[in-house]
Formats: C-alpha cells, structure tokens, sequence
C-alpha cells in the first residue's frame, strides 16, 4: 500500500516504471494486492491515463476507513478464492 502516491509520483519521475517493473517481474506472481492511495484525484486519475505505465490497470476504488485485523481477513478470503 502507497499512500499519498501523488507526492511519490511528482518527486520521483522514475518511481512510476520502477514500481511497474516490480510489480509485473515479481509481486504479479505472489498472493499481492496493489493499493496505491491518493488525495488529489486528479493526479490519481492521470497516474492511468494512457502512455503512462499503469495504463489500463487501475480500478477506482472508494475506500472506507480501514483497520488491520479487516484487512488481513480481506487478503486471507481473496487467497482462498484463488486457490
């Protein structure tokens, strides 16, 4: 999870490809769910706008305020689905 991905985007112009790169060489391959959390949702929008690396791969999402144990039994259902 990346929050605030706006601020990581705008003072790292690599940080998008390098992410991208990760993510489909290694953490596609692992039980792995990418949340990439933004405020200024106009940047949020563009991070998957064509020509950009996430292009096509982003889902908006409006999430409620969550906590740990919720989120571990999100990502333990999800693995079980997959199996």
């Amino acid at each position: 999870m990346f929050d605030e991905m706006p601020y990581l985007a705008r003072d790292d112009h690599g940080f998008e490809g390098t992410l991208q790169k990760a993510f489909d060489r290694t953490l596609s391959r692992l039980p792995v769910l990418l949340v990439l959390i933004g405020s200024d949702l106009a940047m949020m929008e563009a991070l998957i706008t064509y020509g950009r690396p996430f292009y096509q791969r982003g889902t908006e999402m409006v999430v409620p305020p969550l906590n740990p144990p919720e989120v571990a039994g999100t990502h333990r259902a999800r693995r079980d689905r997959q199996r």
